[in-house]
């Protein structure tokens, strides 16, 4: 979009200067002294071009490296810092677009009939023609590429508002999480499973909890547990790994803390302790995976070859464990009590706004142990909107918006450029119109049909060009169709109001033509 709008701005001062340069060629500057100077004034500007883009680049790397992970450990999610390469590309590409801004209208004039030129006066030559073709094709390009952009930030903005209210399995609102790390204090694992206890406990007793447990890893974090798996007979006769498969050890009350739908059997009670039999909760995918057609409660499984027996007594409903866009992932539970894990989370189901739980969670951890501390106390709905789980399509909202709202503007000053270029161009037309009687409103209606038939054509090839987008980016957009008309629409009617608006100025202005100062002027 940028390169049409210089594209433009090139032809239109080639236009304009085609007596001026004329001139200086028949009172006998040479080709070199012309293309000389033209060369100059076209690398100053572009330099000095470069010199704003560098500084606005640098403003938008500081704002884009400030964008961190949220954690207590700062995560620096972009390294964007300026250095030799990158001012040497930003310094290469000023100097060539300078470069190639002078020597077209520098061209132009060595192949120009002088004496044509001359004659011509300050109407438009017989090229003229062929240039504004030139100009609103350039002009219909932006407006095409511009709308891509809107509507690629409105499929990103779409996807990301659809991901946010997706089930994920879990619930997201009035929850809050404290992780731990008892290795810091080297607990013993009878000794972290009292603390455990005891931490749950406490918080519980709290008014306005409605229900608390621990977990060793939370939904979409950014640690994973995984466990080889055996079906029954097949550790003493397969001589494979096993299935790997994702899992996480957590307390009794974790399903109803966090809102898991059990859709089959039981969940874990204080009974499945380290002395009782080994016991496991499975989600649905792993029943349809490991036991397809089957019933999967009573069935066991091992997590070695030469391991205990692991019985399942329950089954899930299949969420999101890992990423957000995860096809059907098979998952498993084990009581935390025989699965003993030494850094966990504590999960606190809340009645009101979690935040307020945050005083309480963390006294009640220093009451048990004042040497221990708490990290990455955040709400669920923090984790999930700012973490792990939305930030790719939080980022992708956001730096694509950017562009398009930047591809808007340099469109909307590319559609005002060539509209008030060709009213200028216009001036004894528009004079002899007002003098036979023309009123204003159809001199502006005239103009606005030019600039609006220009923002028409380029919208109808961008939504073209939008719908295949659409379809090649389907699979990394969630939640929107194939073809998303509403959004669609919305960019649409944003790009003709601006296109509007940028043809309206120039058309108001040429209504204030003085018809004798123009032709006096012709």
């Amino acid at each position: 979009i940028a390169c049409a709008n210089v594209a433009n701005l090139i032809l239109a001062r080639a236009n304009g200067r085609r007596k001026e340069i004329a001139t200086r060629t028949a009172m006998g500057a040479s080709a070199w002294r012309i293309t000389r100077q033209l060369l100059t004034e076209s690398v100053l500007l572009s330099m000095a071009g470069g010199v704003v883009g560098v500084v606005i680049a640098r403003w938008a790397a500081l704002g884009l490296m400030a964008i961190r992970v949220p954690s207590d450990i700062p995560l620096r999610l972009f390294d964007l810092r300026l250095d030799y390469r990158i001012f040497g590309f930003c310094f290469l590409v000023a100097l060539l677009t300078g470069l190639a801004a002078g020597i077209i209208p520098a061209l132009r004039t060595a192949r120009a009939d002088l004496a044509e030129t001359l004659k011509e006066g300050g109407r438009s030559g017989g090229s003229a023609g062929s240039h504004n073709r030139v100009r609103n094709a350039l002009v219909v390009a932006q407006v095409a590429v511009s709308l891509l952009l809107l509507a690629g930030a409105g499929f990103f903005v779409r996807s990301f508002e659809n991901s946010a209210h997706t089930d994920m399995g879990f619930r997201v609102d009035h929850t809050l999480m404290a992780s731990v790390d008892l290795r810091l204090q080297n607990y013993t694992e009878q000794r972290g499973q009292q603390f455990y206890e005891q931490l749950r406990d406490r918080v519980k007793a709290h008014p306005g909890v409605r229900d608390a447990a621990i977990a060793a890893v939370i939904p979409m974090g950014y640690d994973t547990n995984t466990v080889n798996v055996y079906l029954e007979g097949q550790a003493a006769t397969d001589k494979s790994k096993g299935e790997i498969i994702f899992c996480n050890s957590v307390q009794p009350e974790y399903f109803r803390s966090l809102g898991v739908r059990l859709v089959q059997g039981r969940e874990f009670t204080k009974l499945d302790n380290a002395a009782a039999p080994l016991v496991a909760i499975v989600n649905e995918a792993f029943a349809k995976k490991m036991f397809p057609g089957q019933d999967p409660l009573g069935k066991t499984f091992q997590t070695d070859r030469s391991g205990p027996k692991i019985q399942i007594v329950g089954v899930t409903g299949t969420g999101k464990y890992m990423f957000l866009y995860e096809p059907p992932q098979a998952f498993i539970y084990f009581p935390l009590a025989q699965k003993y894990q030494s850094s966990a989370t504590l999960l606190v189901y809340s009645e009101g706004d979690p935040q307020r739980m945050v005083g309480a969670v963390r006294e009640e951890a220093r009451q048990l142990d004042s040497t221990l501390p708490l990290y990455d106390v955040t709400t669920m709905d923090s984790h999930v909107r700012y973490g792990k789980p939305l930030l790719p399509a939080r980022l992708g909202a956001m730096l694509v918006g950017a562009f398009g709202l930047l591809g808007l503007i340099l469109a909307s000053v590319g559609v005002y450029g060539v509209i008030s270029y060709s009213v200028s161009q216009r001036r004894q037309e528009l004079g002899i119109r007002t003098a036979l009687g023309a009123r204003p409103l159809n001199v502006i209606t005239m103009v606005l049909r030019q600039g609006m038939t220009l923002a028409f054509i380029g919208m109808s090839i961008g939504v073209t060009l939008a719908l295949l987008m659409l379809r090649a980016m389907h699979s990394v957009l969630y939640g929107v169709g194939s073809t998303d008309f509403p959004t669609l629409g919305a960019v649409s009617l944003l790009l003709l109001a601006v296109a509007f608006v940028a043809s309206y100025i120039p058309a108001v202005r040429a209504t204030k033509v003085d018809p004798v100062v123009a032709l006096r002027h012709e």
